[in-house]
C-alpha cells in the first residue's frame, strides 16, 4: 500500500512531493508468503527500475537542461555498467535471473544519480525535502518496529522496509 503511494505520488504529486516519494520507496521492499516469488520479484524491478524513469521523464518536461557528464566518476560508472553488461558472454545459463537482477540496480543507480542531480540543478530537491525523507523514513521504522511487530509476509503488511531489516532476512 505504500509503495501505491508513493508511484501515486510519483505521477500526480509536485515535483518536490515526487523526490520525496521517490526517496522513501527506496526504504521500500515487497515480500510476501501469499504471492508467487516471481509477482513480489516483478513488482520490486518495476518498482526499482520503473520509478526513477518515472520521475526523470517529469523532469525533462520541466526543464530540458542539460546534464554536466564531466564528471569522471560518471564515466567510471558508465563504464562500469558497460563491462557488467558484456560479462553476459561467459555468463552460465543458470545464473541469468541473479545477472540480470543485478544489471536492472546498476541501471538504476544510474538513472537515480541522473535523477538527483537534475533535481538538485532545478532546485526542486532541496535540504528540506532531504530531511523530510529522513523524518518519513525515521516514522515509518518506528511504525513498523513498535506498531505493526516486523510481521513480514502477511496478506495485510506485505510492504517489508529494508533500511531497518537484518542482512540475513534481506539476504532470502
Amino acid at each position: 500500500m505504500l509503495t501505491a503511494a508513493c508511484l501515486v505520488g510519483l505521477v500526480i504529486a509536485p515535483l518536490r512531493v515526487a523526490v520525496v516519494c521517490l526517496l522513501v520507496s527506496s526504504h521500500l521492499n515487497l515480500t510476501s508468503l501469499d504471492a508467487g516469488g516471481a509477482a513480489v520479484g516483478l513488482l520490486n524491478a518495476l518498482r526499482i527500475i520503473i520509478f526513477p524513469i518515472i520521475l526523470y521523464s517529469r523532469l525533462l518536461f520541466k526543464n530540458r537542461s542539460r546534464l554536466n557528464v564531466k564528471n569522471s566518476g560518471f564515466w567510471i560508472w558508465i563504464v562500469f555498467c558497460l563491462y557488467a553488461a558484456a560479462s553476459i558472454l561467459w555468463l552460465k545459463v543458470d545464473n541469468l535471473v541473479p545477472y540480470l537482477k543485478q544489471l536492472g540496480y546498476l541501471y538504476t543507480y544510474l538513472i537515480t544519480y541522473i535523477v538527483l542531480c537534475k533535481s538538485f540543478h532545478n532546485n526542486v530537491l532541496r535540504e528540506k525535502e532531504i530531511i523530510y525523507s529522513f523524518v518519513i523514513a525515521t516514522f515509518i521504522a518506528i511504525l513498523q518496529t513498535y506498531w505493526l511487530g516486523n510481521l513480514f509476509g502477511s496478506t495485510l503488511n506485505w510492504s517489508r522496509f529494508v533500511s531497518f531489516t537484518a542482512k540475513q532476512q534481506f539476504a532470502e
